[in-house]
């Protein structure tokens, strides 16, 4: 059956089958929104309007430039069109799972793993290892949510920096193929590092895979490993030079509006990472949004548990790289210690992978089911082997329950993918997981208004401004709402809310202009524009709007000059709008 099996999953059967089980649960998010920050950082982003412009696509987000070349790209060929977005997400999916099958089956190449009997499971272990990653649930919030290609990127960047590495490695002999494959394992790297900042964990996974897979003895190591450290300054140094993180702003929690310290964000991370476990194993309730509660103190029972148990497991994953079942104080002598070795080994990948993030470097939010998207190949390992481990002595058993296992992940995937298909959908999903938390009410309310429903608008954001007075987002998109239904007094007064509550939040002056424009008080008109250009100099629409503004006002040569920017920064200003400012000359 062995042989059966082998014959099955060849290498062009494992790609077709990847392809085909990533095409079916995927199918129902082709047309699934921009929501969230795909809004501010795609819809919304000026700065990848135009291809061409690589200074001002780097000038956005430095370290993660990369990314957001490939919005550029996306934009130029489909505009705001979200199914081509979501089509470059399912690639870059497809092609990570099918880097994790590469990777399996090097590993097994290794000195570690080579000739061992284990070796005549390398197929089936690689194969379901890649299926177990492509249709894993939590995986959805990577693939699916639009803006986070940058978390799918960079972990398609990192396996492929691994497999060319280990294939550097095995290639040693041959220095032509040595030098192609680690310089191109260099190169990836480096690519990874302008893609996302979990890139930087890459050389610790190289040291663990040096350790583990090849002869940790060897001088020589430490010198593979060498320039993997030096590429990873990257990331540390783009963020300086550049300015990119303010790290006193990233101690603001966007959950919870609240300013954490980096031990209060560790000590929750705790409790963060048994819960990441839990949504390995059994991925249900998943939510876009958690509400999750900060630890402030080591001795709170909870992360005091969640602690002890991470010690455990980090104990057993070490206990069984050395090929030692957890009830026995000696390694194995048996032909399957090597499945201890690979689920000792998966452990070990998802506390590496999980570092950046579940560690002192405080985030906006304590939690994503994104972050997973990088760990999931160690679970995948772990899983796999796990089972092999378990039912080794009877195939067909092993078979039964590993199907039934995919198809469960599969199904959980496709229908939490029905929930993304709708922005109102998704966002009444979550506030009905985290109804204490204002951003999912505001989020909800935003749904409601593109939709016309603004009655239901603006009841969620009352919810949501009654659970965070200071909401300047839920006072701006009230607002918003409340001029939709020409109620303009009241429209000015929360847009003016807000703007007490951030001086410089753009999107309320404008919204502001525009309640004004419609009260035909030209002079706030002008005033307000001139605040948004103070906050945001290239705003070509708002020079346009100002320009019509000053022509309202008979300030005609200012309104020439703001048509002119506008026109200079790539606005289509009205041509009539153009011919009618032509007819006055200065000083009318």
């Amino acid at each position: 059956m062995e042989k059966q099996f082998y014959k099955l999953i060849s290498p062009l059967n494992s790609f077709i089958v990847l392809s085909l089980a990533c095409l079916i649960i995927y199918s129902n998010t082709f047309t699934s929104p921009f929501i969230f920050d795909g809004i501010t950082y795609i819809k919304d982003n000026a700065s990848i309007r135009n291809l061409s412009d690589l200074n001002a696509i780097w000038s956005f987000y430095p370290a993660r430039s990369l990314t957001f070349l490939t919005f550029a790209v996306n934009y130029s060929l489909h505009r705001l069109n979200p199914q081509g977005y979501h089509i470059v997400n399912l690639i870059i999916h497809l092609c990570s799972s099918l880097l994790v099958w590469w990777l399996a089956m090097l590993i097994f190449q290794t000195p570690r793993m080579k000739d061992k009997p284990i070796s005549r499971y390398s197929v089936q272990i690689a194969f379901l290892s890649a299926l177990v990653f492509a249709v894993h649930p939590v995986q959805t919030q990577a693939v699916t949510y639009i803006y986070q290609r940058s978390t799918i990127m960079v972990s398609m960047f990192y396996l492929l920096s691994l497999c060319l590495y280990v294939r550097a490695r095995l290639s040693h002999a041959n220095k032509t193929s040595f030098l192609l494959c680690y310089a191109g394992s260099l190169i990836t790297a480096s690519l990874g590092m302008f893609t996302k900042e979990t890139m930087f964990t890459l050389p610790v996974m190289i040291l663990l895979f040096e350790l583990c897979l090849f002869k940790p003895s060897e001088k020589r190591n430490l010198r593979y490993v060498m320039p993997f450290l030096i590429v990873s300054l990257i990331i540390p140094l783009t963020l300086i030079a550049t300015k990119t993180i303010y790290f006193k702003q990233t101690q603001i929690l966007a959950d919870k509006h609240i300013t954490i310290l980096p031990w209060h964000y560790l000590f929750t991370q705790f409790k963060v990472l048994i819960t990441y476990i839990r949504l390995l194993f059994f991925p249900i309730n998943l939510n876009l949004d958690y509400d999750y509660p900060i630890s402030k103190s080591l001795f709170e029972l909870p992360v005091l548990i969640s602690l002890v148990v991470l010690l455990i497991i980090l104990v057993i994953g070490i206990r069984l790289l050395r090929g030692y079942p957890i009830t026995s104080p000696k390694p194995l002598e048996t032909p399957h210690n090597n499945m201890l070795f690979l689920m000792g080994f998966g452990i070990l990948w998802f506390f590496i992978t999980l570092l950046p993030e579940s560690s002192v470097i405080t985030l906006n939010d304590v939690i994503n089911e994104h972050r997973l998207y990088l760990a999931m190949p160690g679970y995948a390992l772990f899983l796999t082997a796990g089972l092999h481990y378990l039912f080794k002595r009877n195939i067909k058993l092993l078979t039964v329950i590993t199907l039934i296992i995919i198809i469960f992940y599969s199904s959980l995937t496709y229908f939490r993918n029905i929930i993304w298909q709708d922005e109102l959908s998704l966002w009444s999903d979550t506030v009905d997981k985290s109804p204490n938390k204002a951003r999912g009410y505001n989020a909800r309310g935003v749904a409601y208004s593109n939709k016309g429903q603004y009655e239901k608008a603006i009841g969620d954001f009352n919810a949501a401004l009654r659970i965070y007075p200071k909401y300047a987002s839920a006072y701006n998109n009230r607002g918003d709402a409340y001029n939709n239904k020409g109620e303009l007094d009241k429209a000015i007064l929360d847009f003016t809310r807000a703007i007490t509550i951030n001086p410089n939040y753009a999107d309320a002056y404008y919204n502001r202009a525009n309640a004004y424009s419609n009260k035909k008080d030209y002079d706030k008109v002008i005033s307000d524009y001139t605040e948004v250009l103070r906050i945001n100099p290239r705003d070509k629409e708002a020079y346009n709007n100002r320009a019509v503004a000053y022509f309202m006002r008979k300030k005609y040569n200012e309104a020439r000059e703001d048509a002119n920017k506008s026109q200079d920064l790539g606005y289509p200003v009205n041509p009539e709008f153009i011919k009618l400012l032509n007819k006055f000359h200065s000083g009318n």
